[in-house]
């Protein structure tokens, strides 16, 4: 059964801007790269910055690269800096990204089960 464990860091309140730092700190039958950014913009004149997009989804995990995104724009971290204009944005994200990880485990679980199985004949 996959597992994980995400530890965080506030920093203290101040002037409405308050950062949270999650990371996992140990992952259990699953990449610990759960975090998915995309690196932005897409163009060699431009400097790049890369964009937290969310918890990733099993499809995610297979389809976006760890820690770089080489030529493509979507990548995974253990980690992730978060920015918010109030503390109330900082819990919801909190929130959120909690219930985003149960739905990964939920789904991850539900994936490593049997499911239906059959075949498929083809003649020429």
């Amino acid at each position: 059964m996959p597992s994980i464990n995400v530890a965080y860091t506030i920093s203290p309140e101040s002037t409405d801007q308050r950062r949270l730092t999650v990371t996992v700190s140990t992952a259990t039958g699953v990449d610990a790269n759960i975090f998915v950014f995309q690196r932005l913009p897409v163009s060699d004149s431009l400097t790049p910055y890369d964009e937290w997009i969310g918890v990733a989804s099993p499809a995610d995990l297979s389809q976006y690269p760890a820690d770089d995104p080489g030529t493509g724009t979507y990548w995974r971290s253990d980690s992730a800096i978060l920015d918010f204009r109030s503390t109330e944005l900082l819990e919801r994200a909190m929130d959120n990204i909690q219930e985003d990880i149960q739905s990964l485990i939920d789904a991850l679980t539900v994936l490593a089960t049997a499911g239906t199985s059959g075949s498929w004949s083809f003649t020429g």
